[in-house]
């Protein structure tokens, strides 16, 4: 395991290249840390559990950067664009 301090570019893009690769990145958020993969692979999200110990039938979250891209991979409802309108940035 490598420990990179993301202050820079250069460590997010070696980060993305991580990903990239199907490895699995714990990333700080503002309450606690987070695993970050490539929730298009099977094998990356897969590793997400395993690492995790969580059992295979319970959800994961993915993170999208806007409802644009949220839309491609989930049915938006006019319910769920109501809450992102009111909740999200």
């Amino acid at each position: 395991m490598e420990i990179l301090r993301v202050t820079d570019s250069q460590a997010a893009r070696y980060a993305a290249a991580q990903i990239e690769a199907g490895s699995v990145v714990i990333y700080p958020t503002d309450t606690l840390y987070g695993l970050g993969a490539d929730a298009l692979s099977d094998s990356a999200v897969a590793h997400i559990y395993r690492v995790k110990g969580r059992d295979e039938g319970k959800p994961i979250h993915a993170i999208v950067s806007d409802m644009q891209m949220a839309e491609r991979y989930a049915y938006i409802d006019d319910n769920a664009r109501a809450l992102a309108k009111k909740f999200l940035p």
